[in-house]
């Protein structure tokens, strides 16, 4: 993808609007991409499984490992930053995911 042919002015609002504008699109893309992930059972297997990857249903705390408690807890920032998108984009989808792993596991 090509960036800016010009120099960014923060001082110029043409090229602060131009970069607000391309920040929104971004921003609406990547929600349309995770509301399409979420509104297909597959996509919701898919990230169920990411998120437990992530660390997001099991504790980090490593007893007499501080660096692999560290490290469990940056994949799990990782898992709930995702967590927070997707409840805030497509809740409905994070209750029928979890509720499908419980069919699934139940």
């Amino acid at each position: 993808m090509a960036e800016e042919q010009h120099e960014f002015n923060a001082g110029d609002d043409r090229h602060v609007k131009r970069r607000e504008r391309k920040a929104k699109f971004r921003q609406e893309q990547k929600e349309r991409a995770l509301g399409s992930i979420m509104a297909s059972i597959e996509g919701r297997v898919w990230m169920f499984d990411l998120l437990s990857k992530c660390g997001c249903y099991r504790l980090s705390f490593v007893h007499g490992e501080p660096d692999t408690t560290a490290f469990n807890e940056g994949s799990r920032k990782v898992g709930n930053e995702i967590m927070d998108d997707i409840m805030r984009i497509a809740p409905e989808q994070y209750i029928r995911m979890i509720t499908e792993q419980e069919q699934k596991n139940g």
